[in-house]
Parts: structure tokens; sequence; C-alpha cells
């Protein structure tokens, strides 16, 4: 059973005007919250369409939907990286691949275009914890940190590699780290790899928690954070991904559809901005033009301090 709680939940589903025999996608599976709440909301002859590279959030997600012929329908997936199932009507069509290649797999499912997308780009608390590397609690974990594990470079190969420059603007970019923080980390870390390259999480952690005064750090966990946002979004190309997924799900939507991105930081925030303009495109959030958490939902998830919910009308 997952221990997932899905960000923004209830805003998500308000805004995506859901119509009952529509066709909708959910780009980023994960714990399976917010496909689990667009189905509730379909009718006989709609369409669902989910995507996950992680299988154990595929297997999650089958279970959870309680169809005739679950372990069918599994395997299906792992051989052919897609499957088909079937719940009160619903078509509901289940992808382990990624969410970049949208457009082949609609066309596949001869489906032309579709009324709603969804995209958390969030880590579910299951995939943080199953991924190796990807966690800075677990401290003996090779530094891998790769989603999807044909993938080449490992985390622990990008550290030990990447130069000075290209450190600092990893951290930048993908991390917000700036100024001094930013030049004590890159150091700290080119002056490690001098005596053994990196190869555990412990090593990397290490870094921040023997630096932490000099680094003026009040929550070295949340620094912690940080630095693995960086090497892990840097690890699985994720800005380029998506900027590709953003222009492909407006090549598959219709007239007055709906696309919604949960976001968690900056670099994230921005490439959503610039597409929206590019595209010229309306928001339809709050008065910054995104939703942000209720202090309900901040008391009991603390994942989504930093969220917010972009919808974007076609």
């Amino acid at each position: 059973m997952t221990k997932h709680k899905s960000v923004l939940l209830k805003e998500t589903i308000r805004n995506l005007s859901i119509i009952g025999t529509g066709a909708y996608v959910d780009l980023t599976l994960g714990g399976g919250g917010h496909s689990l709440a667009i189905l509730n909301e379909l009718q006989k002859g709609a369409t669902l369409v989910v995507f996950d590279l992680d299988m154990r959030a595929i297997e999650n997600f089958v279970d959870l939907i309680n169809v005739v012929g679950t372990d069918n329908i599994k395997n299906e997936v792992k051989e052919s990286k897609q499957a088909t199932a079937e719940k009160n009507g619903v078509n509901i069509i289940i992808v382990n691949r990624n969410f970049n290649e949208l457009e082949d797999v609609l066309s596949s499912a001869k489906i032309d275009k579709v009324d709603g997308i969804i995209a958390d780009l969030g880590w579910s608390s299951d995939q943080l914890g199953g991924i190796e590397g990807l966690s800075y609690m677990n401290l003996n974990e090779e530094l891998d940190m790769r989603f999807n594990k044909s993938d080449g470079l490992k985390a622990k190969d990008l550290l030990n590699a990447f130069g000075k420059n290209e450190l600092k603007k990893m951290f930048e970019r993908y991390a917000d780290l700036r100024g001094n923080q930013n030049e004590i980390i890159v150091n700290e870390i080119i002056k490690r790899r001098e005596k053994n390259s990196f190869e555990k999480v412990g090593e990397l952690t290490a870094i921040v928690e023997e630096n932490s005064i000099n680094l003026h750090v009040r929550n070295v966990n949340q620094m912690h954070s940080r630095v693995f946002q960086s090497l892990r979004i840097a690890v699985n190309n994720e800005i380029e991904n998506l900027r590709l997924m953003l222009e492909s799900s407006l090549r598959t939507m219709n007239e007055n559809a709906k696309l919604e991105i949960i976001t968690f930081h900056s670099t994230e925030e921005k490439v959503v901005k610039n597409f929206v303009e590019e595209n010229k495109l309306n928001l339809t959030g709050g008065d910054n033009g995104y939703i942000s958490p209720l202090v309900e939902e901040l008391l009991i998830n603390k994942r989504a301090r930093s969220a917010k919910l972009w919808v974007i009308n076609k």
C-alpha cells in the first residue's frame, strides 16, 4: 500500500473541469491519487491514460483499481510497456514509458485529442524510498539516482566528472544555491574527490554536515534536500523532459482543454511560465498565476510546502 499523499488533490480535480465521457491523461502516476480521483469522475465511454516509468507505481495502481485479470495486466505492461483495463465502462490505458512519448501512445491507442492532462513533477514518498541513492537518509546506498536504470550516468558519475563551473551551475539552477553556499559546497566536493571518488550517499551528506556552520544552515535536512534535488534533476534530465512534455501535451489537447502542472522549484516554474508566454496561453490559477496548498494540507503533508499548481487553458 502506498504511503504517498497526493499534493493539491482537490484543487487539481476541481480545476480540471472533468467531462464525464472525456479523455484524460495523468503523466505522473506516482501513488495514484490523482488518477483515482479522475477515474471516479468518469463515465462509461471515457478514457484515462496513466504514465509512469516506475513499475512499482503501475503495479500498485493496478491493484488499487481492482479490475479483473490484474496479474495479466501487470505482466503485459512488463512485456510490452503498455496494457489496457476496463473499470465501470471506462477504458484505462496503463503505460510504462517516458511521458515524452505521449503522442506515440495516444496515436497507437487511436486517441486524437484529449480533454485534460495533469503532471505532478514531485517524486512520491514511495519513489524516494525505493530508488537507490535518491534519499539522503540512506547513507550506505550507492549514489545512483537514476529513475530509469537503462539511462547512462549515475549521480556519482556527475559528482566525480563535472568541472567547477558545471557543478556551480547545477546547484544554482536546480537548487537555487548561490553565492557563498554554492562556492563552499562545490569546493568541498572537489577537495573530497581528489582523495577518493564519490560512491555512497553518506559521502555527499558529509559535505553539508561538516560545513553547516560556514554554510549558515539552520536546517541541515533542508540543505540535504536541495543538494540531492539538484543532482536528481541533472541525472534524470528532468528540465529538458519537462519542456518536451509541455510541447507534446499542447499538440494533443482539444480546444478549451486543461493542462495542469504541479511544480516544486523555481526552475520548473520558469519553464512553465515561458511555455505559457511563448504559446500565448492563459493561466487560470490564483492571483499569482498559480494555486498554493491550503494551510490544512500543509499541516498534514510537509511535501506540499513548495508545491504550486499551474492551470493552463488551451
